[in-house]
C-alpha cells in the first residue's frame, strides 16, 4: 500500500526540484558583470536542492522502513509468535 501511493508524492518532489533546479542554472552560471556574489548562491542553493532531493527520495523511505521493521520486531516479541 505504501508502494503504490507513494509514487505519486515522489513524482510531485521531482518535479518541483527539477523545476527550482533549471530555474537557478542561470544564476550558477552567470558570467556577466556584478554576478561574482550571486553566482556561488546560485550553486549553493542547486546543491542544496540536489541534497535535499536525495535525503527525501532515499534517506526518508530507508529510515521508515529501518522504524516500521524495529516496531514490527518488538510487537512480535511482545506477543509472542502467532
Amino acid at each position: 500500500m505504501v508502494d503504490i501511493s507513494g509514487v505519486p508524492f515522489y513524482l510531485l518532489v521531482i518535479m518541483t526540484a527539477l523545476a527550482a533546479f533549471f530555474v537557478l542554472i542561470p544564476m550558477a552560471l552567470a558570467t556577466a558583470r556584478g554576478s561574482e556574489a550571486n553566482a556561488p548562491l546560485g550553486r549553493a542553493v542547486i546543491g542544496g536542492i540536489l541534497a535535499g532531493l536525495v535525503t527525501t527520495l532515499f534517506g526518508v523511505p530507508s529510515l521508515y522502513a529501518l522504524v516500521v521493521r524495529d516496531a514490527a520486531a518488538e510487537i512480535r516479541t511482545r506477543t509472542g509468535p502467532m
